[in-house]
């Protein structure tokens, strides 16, 4: 062992005696796959709980600018083979690896960036506002709408700041989680896309320092989705109280006089129109169908209509611009809460399975729950939209590994065990399979 010094720009026995500070060490060894030390140690502190231990040591690497990260290797099996440990399984003991980390130089933060993208966003999601509500639904926007609740610009100003709510709290939400466990991160980088529905991209916030255990790292992911839920929800009930019904004829006669008259639709007849209502209605979230019949409780009649020759309900609901907004953000929402990489389900998901593993049947490789889980996740947007599956891959840098945090060893604490039931039951009210195909 006394070889590691040289190969890195740290003294080992110094290493050793803050270590033996907290915990009592039973081995060490070298791993030549990543040049770093390891320590066998008892999961059972010299002083107090494993969590208050391990903490105290993070705090006394730092000054050395290390990271001890702490695994248990027996809950990933191949870690014995790996570490060459001549011990058996049912021996009770963790892994500690130390990091060297490259202490970048202190900078003068500069947020002028993250200034001129959420003003450069602002304008590109007013602008898709625009777009949306003018050209796009014609019953609530444009020149001559069926509906004159509130004026175009009105209506579209509160449509650009339905969205920018949405994902800006979904961000306020992460950056509240990462200031409350003192985990370092930049300010949000807003992404302009100049297209409707939505304008933007979202935003990414860097991490800049690991979280310290499972229950910070589930704190991580679930307080964005969860945020973003919650004014999704508050959205689409404004918008629902703002939507409207319209008898059947009423709207055919309508729409086919706005396309025989505007340039921008094509030219249509009665018949026409009317068969092209036949097809499946617009794919919505479960919570939708818990809060429409309490705010909306309409009763639609289906009767025939013998001149245009299809059945079609008396009346139609049409999404107010502001609840389309709401079922937007419902949308991102799931999308965000998918299973996979370092998005913020896959966060939860590792939070919650930690690094266990199952040997998978007739093979000798060992799957951890995490990456079934992402698999999972994956299959279920590839069956749906696989452009979608694509993407989400693609922002997890195309791997299913997550790195999880430097204490994977402590378990979640039983409040957020308790939570991640409702992390379950909001994917449940905010995914749609239908409305991944809307996209």
């Amino acid at each position: 062992m006394n070889g590691i010094s040289s190969r890195r720009p740290f003294n080992f026995y110094q290493i050793r005696e803050c270590i033996e500070e907290e915990f009592e060490i039973i081995d060490e060894k070298f791993d030549y796959m990543s040049g770093i030390p390891v320590f066998l140690i008892n999961p059972k502190p010299i002083h107090g709980l494993l969590e208050d231990g391990f903490s105290r040591l993070i705090r006394s690497f730092e000054q050395m600018d290390l990271i001890p990260v702490l695994r248990d290797p027996n809950a990933l099996e191949r870690e014995l083979i790996r570490y060459d440990l001549q011990v058996k399984t049912s021996d009770k003991f963790l892994t500690l690896q130390i990091v060297p980390v490259k202490k970048k130089p202190q900078k003068e933060r500069r947020y002028l960036v993250n200034l001129g993208l959420f003003i450069a966003t602002c304008f590109s999601v007013v602008f898709a506002a625009f777009i949306y509500v003018f050209f796009m639904d014609p019953l609530y926007g444009g020149l001559f709408p069926y509906f004159r609740d509130m004026s175009l610009p009105f209506l579209i100003m509160f449509y650009a700041i339905s969205v920018l709510g949405i994902l800006g709290l979904h961000e306020a939400g992460h950056l509240v989680a990462l200031k409350k466990h003192d985990i370092r991160g930049t300010l949000p980088y807003f992404i302009p896309l100049p297209f409707p529905p939505l304008g933007t991209l979202g935003a990414i916030i860097k991490q800049e320092s690991p979280a310290k255990n499972r229950n910070e790292l589930f704190d991580m992911g679930l307080s964005g989705p969860l945020v973003g839920f919650v004014v999704s929800v508050i959205v689409l009930i404004i918008g629902l109280l703002l939507t409207r019904t319209i008898n059947t004829d009423d709207y055919i006669n309508f729409m086919v006089i706005l396309s025989n008259t505007s340039p921008f639709l094509p030219d249509t007849t009665h018949y026409e129109f009317a068969q092209s209502l036949r097809g499946p209605p617009m794919p919505l979230p479960a919570i939708f169908y818990i809060l429409e019949p309490i705010l909306k409780p309409t009763e639609l009649f289906t009767t025939m209509s013998p001149h245009y020759g299809v059945t079609l309900p008396d009346q139609y609901s049409f999404m107010h611009p502001i609840a389309f907004a709401g079922w937007v953000g419902l949308l991102l929402t799931s999308l965000n809460m998918m299973t996979v990489g370092q998005l913020d389900g896959g966060h939860v998901i590792r939070a919650v399975f930690g690094n266990k593993s199952f040997r998978v049947p007739y093979t000798n490789y060992y799957l951890p729950y995490y990456k079934l889980a992402a698999l999972i996740g994956l299959a279920f947007l590839a069956v749906y939209n696989p452009i979608f599956a694509f993407l989400i891959l693609a922002l997890s840098r195309f791997s299913l590994t997550h790195p999880g945090p430097l204490n994977d060893v402590s378990s979640l604490s039983t409040s957020r065990k308790i939570a991640f039931i409702g992390f379950l039951i909001v994917i449940v009210l905010s995914t749609t399979p239908g409305s991944l195909l809307m996209l």
